[in-house]
């Protein structure tokens, strides 16, 4: 459903040749992290090339004017336009988006191959590579070694590579330069390889393919989740293939002989008819709103709202400190004790609700309970950030990689206020998926996960502050254990990402909030979630991209079968037990 939501724009963006900045605005959303993709995102490449071809040759004819046709000068000024190009990311500091999508960061590619046409246009040059013993030593013995740099970088790096960003992509472009100028010897292990059969077939088809193959890789691991990798890839590429083939024998070739369309009408007509298909293209699909994935940010702007009009007037009550830890919380005691059999008729408990992204949704779907049914509960408001977690690493990689942002590490500061505003009975810390990935702790250059037991004690520590913090104005912490990841958020995705989501390091997370609550007894309780769920977690209806849960399941499902039930006896339990004698 998000996919057919957005083709009206994917496909404008592609027929225009703008794709890149469209997917760059596309991607400034938290929720196309977890949206399906595009089958027409493979389209921002063409609108770069496609924009350096409109405004490329202008460039050089001017530069050739200016020049009065001086070849030189029109590759120094070439070179001059890469070297701007490749420093622009670092000098403006740009983001990894920024700078993959954009047209002027990834010009240095495009520029980079301007150069190489004018240096190899010059006869003194050719010679000298052809017939100077050296120059051809050197260009025949690099270009393997970098095409297999080149090779293994495909198959380990992972596109959040910081360096990638930082001068990675002009390295890669200089590469490929000495490698298409070994191809355009006359001998040579990189001109015996590219000449062989079958990369000559698919060079011919390689366009054809380029256009074919995202949207048939997409259908296959759509179509087929389950299906075993490597059958996937193989279907994949099959079908690929095939349809490249029919393209480039029915379409491509017919129309690049002038066999199709005929002389007289059949331009005409085909021109009419490639308009026609382009504009259904552009036609808005049907959607099914209950299919689509959350709109994070209205859900981020609603969050904000909960329980305004019960807050307490603010107080000027200091913020406390919470250093970061460096070594883990004390072992935990003894678990809490059996509550009261006198059992207090209480009022419905104020819960306030924190966390990140999956404590937001859960959130606005108890709020919408507690409005439905008062006497169950009331969520008076709560903190929860979109991509934030409680551990305050140096730096996480996932989609991406980098420091958090500001806001993720600042949550003393406004959990502290939160509570101070709206002085709750409950307080619900619900945090996992930020927690899990790769990370590297405060004071360390080392990448590690939940795994290690030194990032383990770090997060114990931090999780430990952060129960300390929300309980200290008297509200009973609950901590919710969120279900692990579903098996299809993994498809597909890149190795750090799959890396973030193995089950174990999810269970790893849970023993850990277990164990900072038995060591605050009757302060810090756990809602099992996770564990009510169970195989209902691999449920693809209740969870669509496998992590979170839709406010309006958790009002209609989850709150009164569980989230609020629990948090009612919870709370009656620990009132029973603090109750004197």
């Amino acid at each position: 459903a998000d996919q057919r939501a957005a083709m009206r724009g994917d496909a404008l963006s592609a027929t225009f040749q703008v794709a890149n900045w469209h997917d760059l605005a596309q991607g400034e959303s938290y929720s196309q992290l977890f949206a399906s993709p595009s089958p027409l995102l493979h389209f921002w490449s063409l609108s770069i090339e496609e924009q350096v071809y409109w405004v490329l040759p202008l460039v050089v004819l001017g530069l050739w004017r200016a020049t009065k046709g001086r070849r030189q000068l029109v590759g120094a000024a070439l070179a001059v336009l890469a070297l701007c190009s490749a420093l622009e990311p670092v000098v403006l500091g740009l983001s990894a988006d920024r700078v993959y999508f954009g047209t002027d960061t990834r010009a240095v590619e495009v520029l980079l191959g301007g150069v190489l046409a004018v240096v190899l246009s010059e006869r003194r040059v050719r010679r000298r590579l052809v017939l100077r013993p050296s120059w051809r030593a050197a260009v025949t013995l690099g270009a393997p070694a970098l095409l297999l740099v080149q090779v293994w970088w495909w198959l380990t790096l992972d596109q959040g590579t910081g360096w990638l960003y930082r001068g990675g992509f002009t390295l890669y472009a200089l590469m490929t330069c000495v490698v298409v100028t070994a191809a355009m010897l006359p001998s040579g292990p990189v001109r015996a390889l590219l000449d062989t059969r079958p990369l000559r077939y698919l060079g011919t088809r390689s366009f054809g393919l380029y256009l074919v193959h995202w949207p048939i890789f997409l259908a296959v691991r759509q179509t087929w989740p389950g299906l075993w990798t490597p059958w996937r890839a193989v279907l994949s590429c099959g079908l690929s293939l095939l349809v490249a083939e029919a393209s480039f024998r029915f379409l491509e070739q017919p129309v690049r002989s002038g066999r199709w369309p005929r002389p007289g009408r059949g331009p005409r007509a085909a021109a009419v008819a490639t308009t026609a298909t382009v504009l259904l293209a552009l036609l808005p699909l049907p959607v099914d709103a209950a299919g689509r994935s959350v709109d994070f940010e209205q859900s981020a702007k609603d969050f904000a709202q909960l329980g305004r009009a019960d807050r307490r007037p603010s107080s000027s009550v200091p913020t406390p400190s919470v250093p970061t830890p460096s070594e883990p919380a004390p072992s935990p005691s003894s678990a809490p004790s059996a509550p009261g059999t006198t059992v207090p008729v209480l009022p419905p408990p104020r819960v306030a609700v924190f966390g990140d992204s999956t404590g937001l949704l859960l959130g606005l779907g108890l709020d919408e309970y507690g409005r439905a049914n008062p006497t169950q509960l009331a969520v008076v408001g709560g903190d929860a950030d979109l991509g934030c977690g409680v551990a305050r690493y140096a730096r996480v990689r996932a989609e991406a990689e980098g420091p958090p942002p500001p806001r993720c590490t600042q949550w003393p500061r406004n959990w502290a206020a939160e509570l101070d505003a709206t002085d709750p009975d409950v307080a619900v810390l619900v945090t996992a998926a930020w927690e899990v990935p790769d990370v590297v702790r405060p004071g360390s250059d080392r990448w590690t996960s939940i795994l290690d037991p030194g990032t383990a004690a770090y997060a114990v520590a931090e999780l430990t502050a952060a129960v300390d913090l929300l309980g200290s104005r008297g509200a009973l912490v609950v901590l919710v254990t969120w279900p692990e990841y579903g098996e299809w958020s993994v498809v597909g995705q890149s190795s750090a990402v799959q890396r973030q989501r193995d089950p174990a390091r999810m269970a790893k997370w849970h023993r850990i909030e277990r164990m900072v609550a038995a060591s605050r007894p009757g302060k810090v309780e756990v809602l099992d979630l996770a564990g009510w769920l169970g195989p209902r977690s691999q449920d693809r209806a209740l969870r669509p991209d496998g992590i979170h849960v839709a406010a309006p399941v958790v009002r209609d499902e989850l709150a009164p079968s569980f989230l609020s039930p629990g948090l009612r006896a919870l709370w009656r339990d620990a009132r029973a037990a603090a109750a004197p004698d």
